[in-house]
């Protein structure tokens, strides 16, 4: 499944999209259906952060992350625990509408960073 993050991203957006995707196995568990479903999040710096400085899409993928679920929003007395998916994202610098990440998010995440290679290197390449 492809989620691209925008500004204009919720975290209710966020939240309804993963859910189009599953299937209620009880009462608070879903699942896929018998497969394990990864998500790849494109831009996932792109949210605009709140007045309080979080971008909430991506504390709502931190809760899974640390949790493996989330609250339903309509009962918010009943958690819904999310089985047999994976999360896996793509950014670009900050910048530009870019914000950074917060650490608490950045550390559920493996990071690797590189830059585009100059234009001799590449010609060397291939």
């Amino acid at each position: 499944m492809n989620i691209v993050f925008s500004s204009q991203t919720t975290s209710l957006k966020t939240q309804e999209q993963i859910e189009s995707r599953l299937v209620r196995r009880s009462k608070n568990k879903m699942v896929t259906d018998g497969k394990r479903l990864v998500i790849f999040i494109d831009d996932l710096n792109m949210p605009r952060k709140d007045k309080f400085g979080s971008q909430p899409p991506l504390e709502l993928v931190r809760q899974w992350i640390d949790y493996e679920g989330w609250y339903d929003r309509t009962t918010r007395d009943l958690f819904k625990a999310i089985i047999d998916i994976q999360f896996i994202a793509a950014m670009g610098p900050p910048g530009g509408g870019r914000a950074e990440i917060s650490r608490r998010v950045q550390s559920k995440y493996n990071m690797i960073n590189f830059t585009f290679p100059h234009d001799t290197q590449v010609r060397r390449i291939y």
